[in-house]
């Protein structure tokens, strides 16, 4: 998982982390039995993100996040370059076209 990928996605078990920590802090002899009744839920969320990160999925979206921009700007290029080519084809033909009958006009005149 890259950094702006969990910058984006709001995690739940962030807020339990910072009230626990609040909770601690909060007094002037900070206690810490709050944050460590926190411990195992803290443990049972990285147990959690690390089984998402091993899945196929997250494996195909993090291949697929580096590839398919690049994949959409060949499609994007390949689609402009489609829609030019017929239109510089008729040009060419439409110069050649009218290059033959002034030619033929030429011919007629002399």
């Amino acid at each position: 998982m890259r950094m702006s990928e969990r910058k984006k996605r709001p995690n739940p078990g962030d807020a339990m982390v910072r009230k626990a920590f609040a909770r601690a802090g909060e007094a002037h002899e900070p206690r810490i039995d709050g944050l460590l009744a926190a411990v195992p839920a803290m443990m049972a969320e990285a147990r959690l993100r690390r089984r998402r990160a091993e899945t196929p999925a997250a494996r195909i979206s993090s291949a697929a996040s580096s590839w398919l921009p690049r994949m959409a700007a060949a499609a994007a290029l390949l689609v402009a370059i489609a829609l030019l080519w017929p239109a510089q084809r008729a040009r060419e033909t439409a110069t050649a076209s009218t290059l033959q009958r002034l030619s033929s006009s030429l011919n007629i005149f002399l």
